[in-house]
């Protein structure tokens, strides 16, 4: 199925990218190319991805660090670097020579840290520093501001706060679950069938109308694309 045919289904009469960029600068036309947006947003990412991104469905918030997570960075780098000073003052050659793991320590935290949380037709994505970790959306159950779900956590596995809470967490009200987080005050809860994803966005509760946005969106693409397999 080509753009053509999408637009008309929506009853669009403008059928190029640029004549849908110049609508979108009208108020009167902007809820008919948001209508479009969405449901564009659903359909294959290699054929409508200059689409999505069009239509603002890529949308990246920043990952604020909490008071919690400036205070144990800034401990764990002091005693990581004062480690690495002591080290290098040893009369011992090997313990000189060691002396470089505290900072391996450091950078290796620093790979890790989150810098923002994007949201896309079909995943999320946590920024890191290098890369990007993607969380899909398509089996998410409930997204859900929880300002205390990370209360009483015990780390199972990862970052217990050098630059960033990540890893695997268990507590009693979620049970185990996958945190990429900044700031244990404001987070956001993706409920999904076999598992639990906890993120800390900015803006969250902007976070979760975008997300809802995406899913509906997909949703409604999955259904045209339906009806014209079906015609």
């Amino acid at each position: 199925m080509d753009g053509r045919r999408l637009l008309s289904r929506v009853q669009i009469p403008y059928t190029t990218r640029s004549e849908l960029g110049q609508a979108g600068q009208s108020r009167f036309l902007h809820r008919e190319v948001s209508v479009v947006s969405e449901v564009i947003c659903g359909f294959d990412r290699q054929n409508w991805r200059g689409w999505v991104e069009w239509g603002l469905m890529m949308k990246e918030y920043s990952a604020p660090w909490g008071w919690s997570l400036r205070i144990v960075s800034a401990l764990a780098t002091a005693g990581c670097g004062a480690g690495a000073v002591l080290m290098w003052c040893s009369d011992q050659l090997l313990v000189r020579w060691l002396a470089w793991l505290p900072l391996a320590v450091i950078v290796g935290s620093m790979l890790f840290l989150i810098r923002g949380y994007r949201v896309t037709s079909e995943e999320i994505w946590v920024r890191r520093l290098f890369w990007c970790t993607r969380v899909s959306l398509a089996e998410l159950m409930s997204a859900r501001v929880e300002s205390g779900a990370m209360r009483w956590s015990v780390r199972l596995w990862g970052n217990g706060g050098f630059f960033s809470f990540t890893g695997y967490y268990f507590n009693r009200l979620l049970g185990r679950y996958r945190a990429w987080v900044t700031d244990p005050r404001r987070v956001v809860v993706l409920r999904f069938p076999a598992r639990t994803v906890v993120i800390s966005p900015a803006e969250p509760e902007e976070f979760i109308r975008d997300v809802e946005r995406c899913v509906m969106a997909r949703l409604r693409g999955s259904e045209v694309m339906s009806g014209e397999q079906g015609d």
